[in-house]
């Protein structure tokens, strides 16, 4: 697996819960195929993946899914009673959501739309509004 790109990742206006927060990660991603792998390292501020360490320790936290349409995408969960646990916007368009699905399948879904721009295999930063 790999290589791996590392990278900072700043979130200075995410929502959290329904609470605007920073928080900041280190990224380490790899894409060999059509799969992303990605790890991610807490640096500071208050996010679900701290929570995740605190509670449970390291491990899986989540599984990713592009979408097309974030907004879409979440208003089909809600449907379903699962809501958002993180969100959070990118330059250039497109975004990310952890929905709460942990609640009923035990694992964090991460759906995300990614701006036009975006290149997996050239270690494009996605910056955060």
């Amino acid at each position: 697996m790999g290589p791996f790109v590392v990278r900072e990742a700043t979130h200075p206006r995410a929502t959290i819960r329904g609470k605007t927060v920073f928080y900041q990660v280190r990224l380490a991603l790899a894409q060999p195929g059509p799969v992303q792998f990605e790890l991610i390292e807490y640096q500071k501020g208050t996010t679900i993946q701290k929570e995740f360490l605190d509670e449970k320790g390291e491990g899986i936290h989540l599984i990713p899914f592009n979408v097309k349409n974030l907004q879409a995408t979440i208003d089909k969960f809600a449907r379903k009673g699962i809501s958002v646990l993180n969100q959070d916007k990118f330059v250039g368009g497109g975004g990310l959501a952890y929905m709460g699905s942990d609640q009923v399948g035990g694992i964090i879904m991460e759906i995300v739309q990614r701006p036009p721009d975006y290149a997996p295999g050239k270690g494009s930063p996605v910056r955060m509004i």
